[in-house]
Parts: C-alpha cells; sequence; structure tokens
C-alpha cells in the first residue's frame, strides 16, 4: 500500500513510522517543506546538543522504511485520481501517486502587527532553519 504523508512534524512522523511499524512492506512517502523533519522541540533545538544539523532534527536512519522528500512543496491534490502534484526547491513538479494520504501540516504561526518584530535578533522558530538563524545571530 502507497502512503503519502504531507508535513514533516511530529504528526506526519509519527504516523509514518507507526505505519512502517504495522506493515514494514508499507510504501511510505513523507513531504517535507522543511530541509530536515522537525522531531524535536524549539528548546532542543536551540540547545545545541548533538554535533550537526541532521544530529539535532533526526538521521535517516531514524526513518528507515520512509522516503523522505526534504525542501518540497505539497501544491494540489486530486482525490479522484489519488495524485499530489508536489513542487520541488528548484522548482521541478512531481506528482506522486497514492492509496492513501495523510495531511499533518500543522499551522505557520501568525506574526502580531506590533512595532519592532523585525530588529535583530527576533526569530520566530516554526522551522529548523529558524533554529540555525538563531546560532548564527
Amino acid at each position: 500500500m502507497r502512503f503519502l504523508i504531507i508535513g514533516g512534524s511530529d504528526v506526519g512522523i509519527a504516523a509514518g513510522l507507526r505505519t512502517h511499524e504495522l506493515d514494514p512492506s508499507n510504501e511510505i512517502t513523507l513531504v517535507l517543506a522543511d530541509e530536515f523533519p522537525t522531531t524535536a522541540s524549539a528548546d532542543f533545538r536551540l540547545s545545541r546538543r548533538g554535533d550537526s544539523r541532521l544530529a539535532i532534527a533526526g538521521s535517516q536512519a531514524e526513518f528507515r522504511g520512509i522516503n523522505l522528500l526534504p525542501s518540497h512543496t505539497a501544491e494540489s491534490i486530486d482525490p479522484k485520481q489519488k495524485t499530489v502534484r508536489v513542487r520541488r526547491v528548484d522548482g521541478a513538479e512531481v506528482e506522486l501517486a497514492y492509496d492513501k494520504l495523510l495531511i499533518g501540516t500543522g499551522a505557520r504561526p501568525v506574526r502580531a502587527a506590533m512595532e519592532g518584530l523585525d530588529l535583530p535578533g527576533l526569530f520566530p522558530l516554526p522551522m529548523m532553519q529558524d533554529s540555525f538563524a538563531v546560532h548564527r545571530f
């Protein structure tokens, strides 16, 4: 069975891992808008525990049995054809077929309309790259 999961945060990852655990013969694809699966809370990411970005975000080995598509954005879903059109970071589009689809994209933060939110040293933390920006600062 082909499982397609859109969303690389806790819900998508947990669903993929559980689906693989229940039946390792399932073909599981996880579409991540971010470069990394987000498996760590913001405090863990900011603490710099781990030797590399992948150690912080979770290594490929943790996702054995799951095909990760990092830096891909789901653009449209055709439920009749059971396909999802996905855009890669280079702009190319790919069509992915599925038998079962889970959308676990989470949410985007709403930035308050307040003065000063654009000052240096203020960072939203919804994605892994955001924590790297804090470290660079």
